[in-house]
């Protein structure tokens, strides 16, 4: 089998695991980044939607493709193996969960392993720039910000079977109370997830976020011929649907949260100003 048959049978492969009748083409990457995860195509631009360190870009504006190319293809990447965190008062504790790939849940335990602390009073969890996902992945993390008891988080499906997901109940970690910081870019697996928590004693959702259908795809990913494919090869039925669209609005006023959202992006992943986000963020949380 020569290299080229080899990758139109493994092209063919995927063509029959996935759910929906995509058409399969690889996702353009820049520098082992992509392009989706961080950017939304308009007309001839690029919408930048936050999220990439070292990056000038501001959130919502538009960039043209050479210019992203460039900057990314000479970008430095370093894998960290915690999560930004900052102590608030004595027993409260703010993470940034900023890196959806990778071992997750194990940087997240990392994080608040290194507090010495089993119970915390608050802890604010701040998924806004999470851009990419593994969705095994996201179910650990869940059941790690899951209460002391088992709680249902919805079903996953595929022609082959039907699966229905439930936390432990036996956290590494607790707090009397969350704070789940979410925003619209989120992918919508995560929308739906986050979603389960919206009544739950314990917990408060602050940000803006829709999830407008029932039943959202799951997408893997796949590298054939060194190039990246993504199918819907799983769908997910949060446990906590609502069927019409729903927006969970913070007590701090929309445009304030907005702010809130670009600071850290130009004071955190423009230029990694520790000092500064150690010196507002706790301004901000406290609106």
């Amino acid at each position: 089998m020569t290299e080229d048959e080899f990758v139109d049978w493994r092209l063919d492969q995927l063509r029959q695991k996935q759910i929906m009748d995509e058409q399969l083409l690889p996702e353009p990457q820049f520098g082992g980044i992509v392009v989706s995860d961080y950017f939304r195509v308009k007309g001839d631009e690029y919408i930048y939607l936050g999220g990439l360190p070292g990056t000038p870009w501001i959130p919502g504006e538009g960039y043209q493709q050479d210019d992203i190319r460039k900057l990314l293809l000479e970008l430095t990447r370093e894998e960290e193996e915690v999560f930004y965190a900052l102590r608030l008062g004595k027993n409260n504790l703010y993470i940034n969960l900023d890196q959806g790939g990778g071992n997750l849940t194990k940087k997240y335990l990392h994080t608040l392993d290194q507090y010495q602390v089993s119970g915390f009073d608050t802890l604010f969890i701040d998924f806004r720039f999470m851009r990419q996902y593994d969705f095994a992945q996201l179910i650990a993390l869940f059941n790690q910000l899951s209460p002391q008891e088992k709680i249902f988080l919805g079903t996953i499906i595929n022609p082959y079977q039907e699966v229905e997901l439930e936390t432990s109940g036996q956290p590494f970690f607790y707090a009397n109370q969350y704070v789940l910081m979410a925003h619209e870019n989120l992918s919508d697996p995560l929308k739906g997830l986050i979603g389960i928590f919206e009544a739950r004693e314990g917990y408060q959702i602050r940000g803006t976020y829709d999830l407008s259908q029932d039943t959202v795809c799951v997408y893997a990913g796949y590298d054939i011929g060194g190039k990246l494919y993504r199918i819907c090869a799983d769908q997910f039925v949060p446990a906590q649907y609502v069927s019409v669209k729903q927006e969970v609005i913070s007590p701090m006023e929309v445009g304030e949260w907005q702010e809130n959202f670009l600071m850290m992006e130009k004071n955190w992943y423009g230029v990694r100003d520790t000092a500064f986000i150690d010196k507002h963020l706790s301004l901000w949380l406290r609106k």
